[in-house]
C-alpha cells in the first residue's frame, strides 16, 4: 500500500537495488563503458535504448520484497545493438 485518503487505498509498486556503483564498475570492467564521465553524454546521444535492457542487480533486488538470490540481467541485445 502507497498510502489512503478516505476510503480509497492507492497502491505502488517498487523496484530497487542495492549498490548502483557497482553496475557501472562491471560495465566499465568488461568494456561497455571506457570512461564514466562519458556515461550522460552517451546515453543522451541515441533516441532510444532499443529495446535493450540492463537490470543490475549483482547482490539482490528489492522488487517488491528482497531477493538476494536474484541477479542482473542484459536483455534485448541484438545483432546490431
Amino acid at each position: 500500500m502507497c498510502y489512503k485518503i478516505n476510503d480509497k487505498t492507492y497502491y505502488a509498486l517498487e523496484g530497487a537495488v542495492e549498490s548502483a556503483g557497482v553496475g557501472i564498475q562491471w560495465a566499465k570492467k568488461i568494456g561497455l563503458i571506457t570512461d564514466v564521465k562519458n556515461i550522460e553524454e552517451e546515453a543522451l546521444s541515441v533516441k532510444d535504448c532499443g529495446d535493450v535492457y540492463f537490470v543490475q542487480a549483482f547482490q539482490g533486488i528489492f522488487a517488491p520484497y528482497w531477493r538476494d538470490d536474484a541477479r542482473g540481467m542484459l536483455i534485448g541485445v541484438g545483432l546490431n545493438t
